[in-house]
Order: C-alpha cells, then sequence, then structure tokens
C-alpha cells in the first residue's frame, strides 16, 4: 500500500519508520513548504495520513479528499468543522477517517470508560474526573481524546451537565460540573487518567502511552481501512465493531 504522509513531525516520522518495516510504501511527504503540494503521487492507490495541527487540519483534509485521496486524519482540535467537512467527503465520493486517538489500548480506555460512566452514574456519592498529560507542543487542550472520555460521562450522566469551564478555575466545581484538567510538559506521549472519588475511596481508569508506536499502529489500521470504503467514519467506531465490544 501507498502512503502519503502529510505532516512530518515526530508523529509523521514514526509512522513513516513503522510502515516501512511493515512493507508499506512512502509515495510521498507533505512538510510544511507549500512546493510540496505541487510533487504529488497520482491519488489512484494512495492513502493519505494526515498528523499537522488543528489550524491546517481542516483544509489538509478537504484539498486531499477533493484531489481523491482516502485520509486519514489523527489531528485533533477541528472537529467543529466536521460537518462541512463530511459534506464535502460525501460529494466526492472519498473516504475520511479521523479519532481522537489511533492508539488501540487508549481506545480500549474508551470502551472501559463508556461501560464506567453508566455504573458509575448510579452511585452519586461518587465524583467523576478527567486528567490528561501531553507534550508541551500539543496545540489543543483538551485533547480530543479527553474530549471523547468527557462526552461519555455526560452523556451517561444524570449529575453532571458539562465539564468544568477553564473560565471559572477560580472557584470549586459546581454540583453539576465535571472536573477536567490537562497538564502540556516536556515530551509525554500521552496520559489519560478518569477517576471517580467518593468520600471513601477512589475509583481509577488510566492509559499511560510509553511512546508514539501504537499511535502509528492504529493510523496503519485505519489506512487499510480507508482503503476499502467509502464515507466518513469515527477510528474508535469502526475499531470497536471490529474487536466485537458491545
Amino acid at each position: 500500500m501507498n502512503l502519503l504522509l502529510v505532516g512530518y513531525g515526530k508523529m509523521g516520522q514514526e509512522i513513516s519508520k513503522l510502515a516501512l518495516s511493515k512493507g508499506f510504501n512512502i509515495s510521498g511527504i507533505i512538510t510544511d513548504n507549500p512546493k510540496d503540494w505541487t510533487r504529488l503521487p497520482k491519488p489512484e492507490n494512495q492513502i493519505a495520513i494526515e498528523f499537522t495541527n488543528p489550524a491546517a487540519a481542516p483544509h489538509n483534509v478537504v484539498r486531499l479528499v477533493e484531489l481523491g485521496y482516502p485520509v486519514v486524519c489523527g489531528t485533533t482540535g477541528w472537529w467543529d468543522q466536521l460537518p462541512m467537512i463530511s459534506e464535502i467527503v460525501t460529494q466526492h465520493q472519498g473516504a475520511l477517517i479521523y479519532g481522537g486517538n489511533f492508539s488501540i489500548g487508549m481506545n480500549v480506555l474508551f470502551q472501559l470508560n463508556d461501560v464506567l460512566a453508566n455504573w458509575m452514574n448510579h452511585l452519586s456519592d461518587y465524583d467523576p474526573y478527567i486528567l490528561e498529560k501531553h507534550h508541551r507542543h500539543k496545540a489543543d487542550a483538551p485533547g480530543g481524546s479527553a474530549r471523547q472520555l468527557r462526552e461519555q460521562i455526560l452523556a451517561a450522566s444524570t449529575h453532571k451537565s458539562h465539564a468544568q469551564s477553564e473560565a471559572f478555575r477560580d472557584r470549586p466545581p459546581f454540583p453539576d460540573e465535571l472536573s477536567e484538567a490537562w497538564i502540556r510538559a516536556g515530551e509525554i506521549p500521552g496520559i489519560h487518567e478518569v477517576g471517580y472519588a467518593s468520600a471513601a475511596d477512589l475509583i481509577e481508569i488510566k492509559h499511560t502511552a510509553f511512546n508514539r508506536e501504537g499511535f502509528a499502529e492504529g493510523a496503519l489500521k485505519a489506512a487499510h481501512w480507508a482503503k476499502n470504503n467509502k464515507g466518513v467514519y469515527n477510528f474508535s467506531e469502526l475499531l470497536k465493531k471490529e474487536l466485537n465490544f458491545k
């Protein structure tokens, strides 16, 4: 399979290294140099994998879809534009797989979080929270994975209506607010923790990425799906179906 890598930072380089070891062919690389877009391979038998930044990703995805490339996008922080981009993908009979996190292990945590949130909703003495940690270069906060964890908890909860706004960190959270926090420091690949605290004890589930290899592995899995499917898909939902999660 031929891969066009859009973005060649640490994540793009990790994908390239793993892809080559698994027999993929890197047919092109798009960096910050605008001239790279003039040297694109023909879209036939190609998959574009996009890992850039929230400001660039929507434009990149639209451009790639309009050119005829199936796209895997691991950039987060742009999903407010997803409805518009989904229409463009449909108009061009294209393919887009996006996700807050392409790590297989993190997606297992999403499933655990969904089940746990529904269980814990019956135990009002337990107060949930979300804590995430990433490298200092990550542009969005909270990240896509933390937002997905948040949405799962709020969807299951009859006690929490929204997350505590960053604008109100000078006071404790109100009873109906989900407390969430994030840290950006050093080169942390990613740590996500969900906890439920009561006066008596604390329940925690947690995922810690040791490096970027897990994200690259998931992106290559998504590339196989993008090759054979038209439409817009969330990576987490596709993985859920493949693993037969209930």
